[in-house]
């Protein structure tokens, strides 16, 4: 009976170190998984081969080196991939097709504007710039994975929160600076978006995205004070530092604000107030007294309505060219469209936009600028991949968008971690109908770790009270 007990204690003590050790793997991946997020923006936003390429490789030695001490701690994941499971078929197959696309088949032609039947050899007709996209696709997924692990710990996802918002108001204080200093770009001339802020990164746009992400964050955080001290009860006393952490956020979120509208992007500022207030809003959800949500919406608007004076001057500018905008907008999403319709199975290869456009490329649409991007992720992919295949990664996402909003109407998890992923999901979501910012890796990294923070925060449920 002794040696059986004996056996008892030692099989729960080596659990225990194994589980210690385990915890400390997963607090060095979350430094370095932040590491990654806090650089990326800095070389233009990563968007260049080198620069991503260089973050690819430091993202897959650690996802060699985790899956290594994994297997020597004898102790499997925190949140185990049956947890996920649909989103990693999905992406699963989606990466299985861009092989597919680069294989020698030989199985579709390319046929030109005038008729011509050109031969090709892959589905993809720029192999190798497909093989570039298939790398990212698995530098992403193993990121989200390395995050989701990391975040199983509550602690860490509100610290990622704290850190991840000083990142953003950082790079807006950089912007800002930037644009006063010389209106430059890492001290170099800028060769676009002269007078508007765009930090280290080449477009305002996806610098105003970046911002707006960071504002979701900084609204989460006030809705979340403002449910806590609604609830807590008079006999406690005083709630400690809510109103300092309140004016500290609320700068926070009034200064993001202000660089958003630096940045002239109209898109930016409409997903940064939209994004906010679907944060808030689910945030504060757990408060009993209205008048809290009665006090929060006249703040709001009031911190809205202060940047705007500063600085609105540029955005308002910008509204006036909203109609010729358009216009130029729906000639490209036409000719767009028309590529997909060409294929509309195969699609002409993962990273292949700028190198296929051509082919449809006419008037009205300039053709004195280089259309390298599609302005519109969700056509851009399905112009890649196809209709069906180029759906997947949406799909993915929409279906971690369900399993937060169902966790949110049970009230179960962590409200706040909801709230910024749903918010972060609407900034992307939306701002992705008129422009490429996800396509930009510094904000696909902080898209990916807060989706997988409000991911981690459906695993383990728990009543929110």
């Amino acid at each position: 009976m002794s040696q059986i007990e004996i056996s008892s204690a030692n099989a729960t003590e080596k659990g225990e170190r194994a589980t210690t050790r385990l915890s400390r793997l997963n607090e060095v991946t979350f430094w370095v998984m932040l590491g990654v997020v806090a650089l990326a923006p800095i070389p233009f936003g990563s968007a260049r081969g080198f620069f991503w390429g260089l973050l690819a490789f430091i993202i897959g030695t650690w996802a060699l080196i985790y899956t290594i001490g994994v297997v020597a701690i004898w102790q499997g994941l925190r949140i185990g991939f049956e947890r996920f499971g649909l989103q990693v078929l999905l992406m699963g197959i989606f990466c299985l097709w861009l092989v597919v696309q680069i294989l020698p088949l030989d199985l579709v032609p390319l046929q030109l504007r005038d008729g011509v039947s050109v031969p090709l050899s892959t589905i993809s007709v720029a192999p190798d710039a497909t093989a570039l996209m298939l790398v990212r696709q698995l530098t992403y997924g193993l990121f989200f994975i390395l995050v989701l692990q990391a975040c199983a710990n509550e602690t860490r996802r509100s610290l990622m929160f704290d850190v991840l918002l000083v990142i953003t108001v950082a790079y807006g204080v950089f912007g800002l600076v930037s644009l006063q200093s010389g209106d430059t770009i890492l001290g170099l001339e800028k060769w676009a978006y002269q007078g508007y802020a765009t930090s280290t990164f080449v477009n305002r746009n996806s610098f105003a995205t970046f911002l707006a992400m960071g504002g979701a964050l900084a609204a989460a955080r006030i809705g979340k004070l403002m449910a806590d001290a609604s609830l807590h009860h008079v006999n406690d006393g005083r709630p400690r530092n809510v109103r300092s952490n309140l004016i500290m956020y609320g700068l926070a979120y009034l200064f993001l604000v202000t660089v958003v509208l630096s940045t002239g992007s109209r898109m930016g500022l409409f997903v940064t107030i939209i994004g906010g207030a679907i944060s808030a809003t689910i945030a504060v959800r757990r408060s009993k007294r209205l008048a809290h949500l009665a006090l929060a919406i006249p703040t709001a608007l009031a911190i809205v309505v202060l940047a705007f004076v500063l600085y609105g001057s540029r955005v308002v500018e910008r509204l006036g060219g909203l109609e010729s905008s358009a216009d130029v907008r729906s000639d490209l999403y036409w000719q767009i469209f028309e590529m997909v319709r060409e294929r509309p199975f195969w699609g002409y290869g993962g990273g292949t936009f700028e190198l296929a456009f051509p082919i449809v490329h006419q008037a009205p649409v300039s053709s004195d600028v280089v259309w390298s991007m599609a302005h519109n992720s969700y056509l851009a992919l399905w112009v890649e991949a196809g209709l069906i295949f180029g759906s997947l990664p949406i799909i993915a996402i929409g279906a971690i968008a369900i399993k937060i909003i169902t966790a949110v109407i049970r009230r179960r998890g962590n409200l706040e971690t909801q709230a910024i992923a749903l918010g972060v999901i609407a900034i992307g979501a939306i701002h992705s109908l008129v422009d490429f910012s996800l396509e930009i890796p510094a904000n696909t990294f902080v898209f990916l770790a807060l989706l997988a923070a409000g991911t981690a925060s459906t695993v383990n449920l728990k009543v929110t009270k």
